[in-house]
């Protein structure tokens, strides 16, 4: 047993962190506190990032959702070709300053995961890592927008549709999330504007894709409307001044009313899911009535159901 913590520096500059891990899993304890002192600091590691969404890889344990993080690049490479078997695409990304370890953090926190799991095996808490959020949800219209619950919902679904992995009950309950919560539809002003602006001077763009389809942009939080500003020329040109409306459900369907043909697309640049109003009719009714009169959370039988973190 470890008994000072000249013990850690002396396995720390023999071993690196790999050999830190072995003593760190009790929480709290000095060897898993020194582990996340150096991980902040000055020892690099390896990120597990979708190949799908571009955000770090989403897995789960029974209490929820975690990222992946390799303390090397052959075990890196291991975790990567382990989940290639499965269907799951992805490939890491090795972290070294200070800040840019602090801004992936910052990311999986707000992806909804409880932490990161070290090399397969050692689960560190986020919040041991970096402050936890004051709010999640909308909290005013000068607040950012936060949707932490609904992003570790949306990731891990798109993960599961483009491994081909049963996701039905998933997006139902997706769905459930988005009825009850807000989401964020960036707007434009009107040509016809002039003077002050009232509610009727803002229009929501249509961007017309490559391939014909007409879509409105949505994103679940705010963090994730200003990643697709800065790397999506594109969408920065089209909302020069990066306004945005929070919106409830019903306002989706309105608009699926009034621009008939136009699909929403949730999070474009990482999840890119899209949205039509047949999609939309069609979950809202597999919610609100089943044929055999299950709830959506009700689904420990089924083949995905969805985990009980999450409900």
């Amino acid at each position: 047993m470890l008994s000072t913590m000249a013990d850690l520096q002396s396995i720390y500059k023999e071993f690196g962190l790999q050999g830190i891990v072995p003593y760190a899993f009790q929480r709290g304890g000095e060897a898993y506190r020194f582990l996340i002192k150096k991980m902040k600091e000055e020892a690099p590691w390896y990120l597990i990032i979708s190949e799908v969404t571009t955000v770090p890889y989403l897995d789960m344990t029974h209490s929820g959702a975690y990222a992946a993080v390799c303390l090397s690049e052959e075990q890196a490479k291991a975790v990567c070709d382990r989940l290639a078997h499965a269907g799951m695409l992805s490939h890491p990304v090795k972290l070294v300053a200070a800040e840019e370890k602090e801004n992936a953090m910052l990311q999986i926190r707000d992806l909804g995961a409880i932490g990161v799991q070290i090399d397969d095996s050692l689960l560190v808490y986020i919040q041991d890592v970096v402050a936890a959020a004051e709010y999640d949800g909308f909290k005013s219209i000068d607040d950012p927008l936060r949707n932490s619950a609904m992003n570790t919902v949306l990731y891990m679904l798109c993960q599961k549709i483009a491994a081909g992995i049963p996701h039905k009950h998933l997006l139902q309950y997706l769905f459930c999330q988005i009825q009850a919560g807000h989401l964020l539809v960036p707007v434009a002003v009107a040509d016809s504007a002039h003077g002050t602006l009232g509610k009727d001077d803002f229009i929501v763009p249509i961007m017309h894709t490559e391939d014909g389809c007409s879509v409105v942009l949505v994103f679940t939080d705010t963090a994730s409307f200003q990643s697709a500003c800065a790397y999506d020329e594109k969408i920065k040109r089209l909302f020069p001044q990066k306004l945005t409306y929070v919106a409830e459900y019903r306002f989706l369907v309105e608009m699926f009313t009034e621009k008939d043909g136009v699909a929403i697309v949730l999070n474009p640049g990482t999840a890119n899911l899209n949205i039509d109003r047949a999609s939309m009719l069609s979950l809202e009714t597999a919610v609100m009535t089943s044929a055999d009169g299950k709830e959506v959370n009700d689904l420990a039988d089924e083949e995905d159901p969805v985990p009980d973190f999450l409900k």
